[in-house]
This record gives structure tokens, sequence and C-alpha cells, in this order.
């Protein structure tokens, strides 16, 4: 890992803001998150938001560098994503998406290994997830299948960034549905064991040769876990799907 890398890190695990804020400002893309506002609801620059989410990540999971991490990287994509209407009011169109992409480019320069650019960079993709008011037990399925083990880094993000947001600090750190969701999964684990994606008997070379439908992939393994099975699946990928 490069000195600046090991800087961040180590200010991340110090959970000092001032610390933190050293690190980010030698970082391009954190430097201008220090000049963007977010419109209602937030009275504080984005990097504020960036730095205040990522301190409470460690604060809370000490031992977990990748949810540090990604608190600090969850809204990078703002930065490049903002656009403002004509009240001056602005939005931020498929920022995870790009914040994502920019996550993994920022930690590969920084000389993080392979694979904690790609949990973090995963972690910022999808912490936009939603669910209705009251989860469905398929619709809970259907995450855990797709975000797979880092369904509780997911989860314990999402407290961590409302918190940081000083207008919601006063409210209770977990929404009703977050309470909703985090008893389906429990019910839903209790009643089954749950299968992610990273479970699925596909090899990597056939998971890139073929458009998959990964609802398709969910849908089968769920109603038979023995077609979780590496002749089955890619025969199923050969009938169903183009190659890309």
């Amino acid at each position: 890992m490069h000195n600046l890398g090991q800087e961040l890190l180590n200010s991340l695990l110090s959970a000092e803001s001032s610390l933190i804020r050293e690190a980010c400002i030698k970082i391009p893309l954190l430097s201008n998150a220090g000049t963007l506002g977010q419109g209602p609801g937030h009275t504080r620059s984005l990097l504020e938001h960036l730095i205040e989410t990522a301190k409470r990540c460690t604060l809370s999971l000490p031992d977990d560098p990748i949810l540090s991490l990604g608190g600090l990287f969850h809204d990078i994509g703002k930065v490049s994503t903002v656009r403002y209407d004509s009240n001056s009011k602005p939005s931020f169109h498929k920022h995870e998406i790009v914040g994502s992409t920019s996550t993994w480019n920022i930690l590969k320069q920084l000389g993080f290994a392979n694979n904690i650019c790609k949990d973090v960079s995963f972690l910022v993709r999808h912490h936009m997830f939603r669910f209705e008011e009251i989860p469905t037990p398929k619709s809970i399925r259907k995450w855990l299948f797709l975000v797979g083990k880092n369904h509780k880094r997911l989860l314990e993000l999402r407290i961590q960034d409302r918190l940081s947001n000083e207008t919601k600090r006063n409210l209770p750190a977990k929404t009703s549905q977050h309470l909703a969701l985090e008893k389906g999964i429990q019910e839903l684990i209790n009643s089954q064991k749950p299968i992610f994606k990273e479970d699925i008997n596909l090899s990597i070379d056939d998971q890139q040769t073929y458009n998959i439908d990964w609802n398709d992939i969910a849908g089968l393994v769920f109603k038979d876990p023995a077609k979780n099975n590496s002749d089955f699946l890619k025969s199923f990928c050969e009938r169903t799907y183009g190659r890309k």
C-alpha cells in the first residue's frame, strides 16, 4: 500500500475527524467534496458528511476497515453527478453507480488490495438500497442473494449515514422500515439458509461470457437448491442467454 493509502487507513482507524480530513484533502475527488453542498436536509459540505459517516462506522465496528472506507466513499459519486435545477437545488442521479467506479479507481491508485477495492466499491454501489415499507420475504430473499455476506455492512452503513446527518441525529437510529427489514432477515435465516450470489456454482469465466439475468438464477436455486450445480447452470445459461 502506498504512503497516502496507509495514512488514509490509519486516520480512519483513529476515528479522529482532523486526521481523516488531513488525509482526504490530499485526494483530489475527496478534496473537491469540501466545496459541495447537498441541498435541503444537510447543513454541512459533502466532505464533512463523509468524514462523519466514516468516523461513526469506525466507532461502531472498529475492526472493520471495509465498513469505514465504505462510509468515507459512499457518496463520493455526488461530486461528479451534481446537477442544479432552476432553483439551484442539487440532484445526484446515479451517484452510487458513478461513485462505485470512482472508489475502485481511487483505492487502486492508493495501493489497496483488489479484494478491498471490490468490497468497498460494492458498498458504495448498493448503499442506496430500497424496500417497501414492510419488506416481504420474497424481496428480502432476492436482496440477500444479490448483496450476499455484505448485507450486515450495508445495514450498518445505512444507520451511520443517517446519524451523520445532523438534522436526523435526534431521531431513532433505525427507521421502522429498517427494523422490519432486520426482523425479516433474521426470520429468513432462522427458517432456511439464505443463498448468496457468491455461492452460485458458476465459474467467473461463465459469468463473464453470458448476459445473465441474476433474478432468473435466484429463482431457480430458491425453488430447487439442487440446481445450484455448475453443469446445470452452465447449460441453462447456454440455452437462455446470449453471449456478451
